[in-house]
């Protein structure tokens, strides 16, 4: 009797953990397709990034207010907030042209007892996922619920694979690096609200790249910094807003 309960009480935990399992997985698929979805469509959104420098408190740097068009592709980035006494950017516009993307960005110039002006650089070749979170090919990986500002969320993770371009004039070094991505989705609704990017291992590739510019072997400068821990850190959080059509009266 005792072999019997123990049989069903064995059935019972295995039956929960592929309840679990099945769930989870339907969370995935249904999460991942609300999230491709959204980013396929138009959308408003604001994007603040936050910087830390080693051993201090993460602070805001600067937010952004952004529109997206998927079709034809164009993003345009006005600045909304600086909490830096020289922001580089104001606004940038992306676009695309003959089957390529371009942006044109209209940045402050500091010169030392002047006030600042600002100027346009144009068509410059550009990416088309600016802040990675709506790369190609993301898959998207379901990790735990969460309440965001009373709204019950999902949260899916995805990873970026990139470079970081260190460069000198003379040299010009890319080193691989990963953006790791958090996806906040209301289920309910069917929308994407949050998405968080670290973008830690960014910065520790443009350290790398610093201390290679400088004459160490990849080896010697991945081992100095992992060793130093004494580069800045950041991460960026978009909200969204989803543009609907308004239907005809």
């Amino acid at each position: 009797m005792k072999k019997k309960r123990m049989m069903i009480f064995i059935i019972m935990i295995i039956s929960v953990l592929l309840a679990g399992c099945n769930n989870a997985q339907s969370k995935s698929g249904d999460g991942a397709d609300i999230i491709t979805d959204f980013l396929s469509g138009d959308y408003e959104y604001t994007i603040t990034y936050y910087l830390a420098e080693p051993g201090g408190e993460e602070e805001a740097m600067y937010t952004f207010d952004g529109q997206l068009t998927a079709s034809p592709y164009q993003r345009y980035e006005k600045l909304a907030e600086s909490y830096l006494e020289l922001p580089g950017v104001e606004e940038v516009y992306y676009y695309e042209k003959d089957g390529a993307v371009y942006s044109d960005t209209k940045r402050y110039i500091f010169i030392e007892g002047e006030d600042k002006e600002t100027e346009w650089l144009v068509d410059v070749p550009a990416e088309k996922s600016p802040h990675f979170y709506d790369a190609d090919n993301l898959t998207f990986a379901y990790d735990r619920e969460e309440k965001l500002d009373g709204t019950e969320t999902s949260v899916f993770t995805a990873e970026c694979q990139t470079v970081n371009v260190s460069s000198d004039g003379n040299q010009r070094l890319e080193i691989p690096c990963a953006i790791q991505l958090e996806y906040y989705v209301d289920m309910e609704n069917e929308t994407l609200v949050q998405v968080v990017g670290d973008l830690e291992d960014l910065c520790k590739a443009g350290a790398v790249g610093a201390r290679m510019l400088e004459g160490e072997t990849e080896s010697e400068a991945r081992t100095a910094v992992e060793n130093a821990k004494d580069y800045d850190t950041q991460r960026f959080v978009i909200e969204f807003n989803l543009i609907r059509e308004v239907p005809a009266s």
